[in-house]
């Protein structure tokens, strides 16, 4: 559940400009751990809970108004801006799912629930371009929608695995694995506002954000060196219902 926050000023009767700004925290979940051999073998599969933790983002846009509809109807306005979007996972505890002997130790006790396996953090920083409009279907209800580009991002990502300290597959502690990538992807809000007076409005809707690392490299750190590999595969998808009051001075 995110609790977001959005100030929009005018500059002049055609430009303004906006800062937004969320936070949350996860409510829980499971995350999944799959570590490939060779010939894309999954040499071991484990699975955590998810606990502590969180994310925030932060939207810092400059914009202006292109178009007025007829009768008072709406407008269209466009924008551009930075977007910075960071999200943090902590799993506890450890199920063995999967595991090759030849590669891991399987046996042995496991880790207590409550105690921490992997933390990661993954970081977003984009340059987005998009529009948003809003169209009045009567005097106090109209639909709303904003549509944004991200042509570049780049992406930070960075694991530690607690308990991979010793062993023939030990890493290194903060971070065991990094990630650095650049990417793409899109933003995209749509709903309805009900104006209660002139100056409040009720907003519901739907948001969807998504970004896609298209180029990268991987490091995995290991106690006694490191071994780099091409990034293949990273995204990060976010979706859910929206629901928010309006006021306009």
């Amino acid at each position: 559940n995110v609790i977001d926050l959005t100030g929009k000023l005018w500059f002049s009767p055609t430009v303004f400009g906006r800062l937004n700004g969320g936070f949350a925290d996860i409510g829980g979940g499971r995350l999944t751990d799959d570590d490939y051999g060779a010939g894309q073998q999954l040499d071991l599969r484990t699975i955590s809970n998810l606990s502590g933790n969180n994310m925030y983002y932060i939207n810092a846009d400059i914009g202006g108004r292109v178009k007025e509809f007829a009768n008072h109807r709406g407008n269209l306005d466009i924008f551009g801006g930075y977007q910075y979007w960071h999200t943090e996972h902590r799993a506890v505890g450890v199920g063995v799912v999967v595991c090759n002997p030849a590669v891991f130790t399987c046996s042995g006790p496991l880790p207590l629930p409550d105690e921490t396996s992997i933390t990661n953090k993954a970081n977003w920083h984009s340059i987005r371009v998009g529009a948003s409009t809003e169209y009045r279907l009567t005097r106090r209800l109209s639909l709303i929608g904003t549509a944004a580009l991200i042509p570049l991002s780049l992406i930070e990502n960075k694991d530690i695995h607690h308990l991979r300290t010793s062993g023939p597959d030990a890493l290194q502690q903060n971070p065991s694995i990094s990630m650095l990538g650049i990417g793409v992807g899109a933003d995209a809000d749509l709903g309805a506002r009900f104006m209660i007076t002139k100056n409040i409005g009720l907003n519901v809707g739907y948001r969807v954000w998504w970004n896609h690392a298209v180029d990268g490299k991987v490091t995995f750190h290991g106690v006694s060196g490191s071994a780099e590999y091409p990034l293949v595969q990273f995204d990060s998808l976010r979706h859910g219902l929206t629901a928010g009051i309006n006021f306009a001075f």
